[in-house]
Order: C-alpha cells, then structure tokens, then sequence
C-alpha cells in the first residue's frame, strides 16, 4: 500500500507543476501562437485621433498690410489754370481699399483773362489792367479715397476715387499797394466747397505714398461774387487742379 500511496502522491504534484507553469506562459504570451495554416496577423495598432488646430490669428501677417494702415503726412504741388500752389496733407489708412486724408492748400485765384498788358513807369513794371484785388485761397478738405481696379493692375498704379469737402478760406489784399504792405489790409472770407477725383498712388506700398490725381474743385462764393478785375467778378473759386502728393513716412 505503501508503494503505491507514493506513485499517486508523485502523480498529483506533477499535474499541479504542470498546471501552473502553463497558466504563466498563457498570460505572459503576446498573442496566440498561430496553428498550422492560419495567416500570420501583425499586431494591431492603435492610431491617435488627428485634431486640426486653427490658430486665431494668421501667423505670418503680410508686412505690406501692415505697412498701408500707417499714417503718412506729405506735401502736395497744384496746378490750375490760377497757377501753381503748394499744400500738406495727413493720411490714415484703415485697409487695403479706404483711407481717410485731410489736405490744406495755398493758391492764387485770378480770372483766366488776367495778364500784364499795361507798363507803369513809375514802378518799372507791367500791371494787369482794372485789376483791384489780389486773390488767395486755402482750401481745407476731409477726403475719402477708395481703390480700384486692384487685380487689374500692377502693385506699383494703384488708382483711387476721392471725394472732399470743408471750408475755404479766401483773402483779397488791395492791388494797388505793394505785395507785402497789402496784406496789412486783407479782407478774409469763408466758404464751404467741396471737389470730386480720380488719381492713382505711384510706388511700392513699403517704400513710398506719392500719388497724382485730378480734381474738380467746386466752391461758389455767393451772392454777386468778388472782384479781382473790376466789373468781373468771381462767382466759383472752384475748378480742375492737378495734385502731386509726395509723401513721407
């Protein structure tokens, strides 16, 4: 008996060992062991969701952009049939098709007949006949300019479309006295005008502001209008001028 309690004693500690070893190698295997004629099966792998992040703002901002909502003050040089004038102006820029300017300008103002027929020899000079006054005027306008045409063209013409408004105000010094003691004696008026324009900016946006424009200026005087020739009176101070505007940043 004793013999054989040993052999079933033996027995049962080898089925436990083996029990034991395989419950082990089942859970530290990684992955099933294939059989004979299935297909081999990489692992699978799992693969992060893609998130697309959109940023608030562009993070490359185009330095021409910034660049044209900078202010920018300049001189402009008039022509009309008065003559030449000079003038300033401050320009805002809010984007790439508005901006806002405000221009002062300095001019003469004459009728078209005016010329120096006559020769005074007291003074040596030639004088223009029946003339009374001498005529000035400073026109002070709040414009709006809008672009156009911008896919059309090339970046370097840039037209634009403007309209102003604001007063005007004009001096008349005696023509009988000499040019500066005149001024002694100026009489000043005010009047509200305002003027339509075409022009285009000249230049790389980055490096320069000139522009050309033309402008019809229109500022009626009113009532009987005022003499710079006797008994021909001015009744509009307006009329087409040729702006150069070159401009400093």
């Amino acid at each position: 008996m004793t013999k054989y309690a040993f052999i079933l004693w033996a027995f049962s500690c080898l089925v436990l060992i083996q029990g034991t070893v395989g419950l082990r190698a089942q859970d530290n295997s990684p992955g099933e062991i294939p059989t004979k004629g299935d297909p081999i099966r990489p692992p699978a792998i799992e693969l992060d969701t893609p998130f697309i992040f959109t940023p608030s703002r562009p993070l490359l901002s185009s330095d021409a952009d910034s660049k044209r909502r900078r202010s920018v003050g300049g001189v402009n040089i008039l022509f009309s049939s008065n003559g030449f004038g000079v003038g300033f102006f401050y320009q805002r820029q809010f984007n790439n098709d508005f901006d806002i300017s405000l221009d002062m300008g300095i001019s003469g103002a004459r009728n078209t007949s005016e010329f120096e027929t006559d020769y005074d020899p007291i003074t040596n000079s030639f004088r223009v006949p029946n003339k009374i006054n001498r005529l000035y005027m400073f026109p002070l306008m709040l414009s709006m300019n809008m672009l156009v045409f911008q896919s059309v063209l090339s970046e370097n013409m840039r037209p634009f479309l403007s309209l102003g408004a604001g007063p005007t105000f004009i001096m008349a010094t005696p023509y009988n006295l000499e040019f500066f003691r005149a001024f002694g004696y100026a009489t000043t008026y005010t009047r509200f005008g305002a003027y339509a324009g075409i022009g285009t900016y000249i230049g790389t946006p980055l490096k320069s502001m000139s522009a050309v424009s033309i402008r019809y200026y229109y500022i009626p005087f009113g009532g009987s209008g005022l003499e710079s020739v006797r008994k021909n009176p001015i009744t509009d101070f307006g009329g087409l001028f040729i702006n150069l505007s070159i401009g400093f940043r």
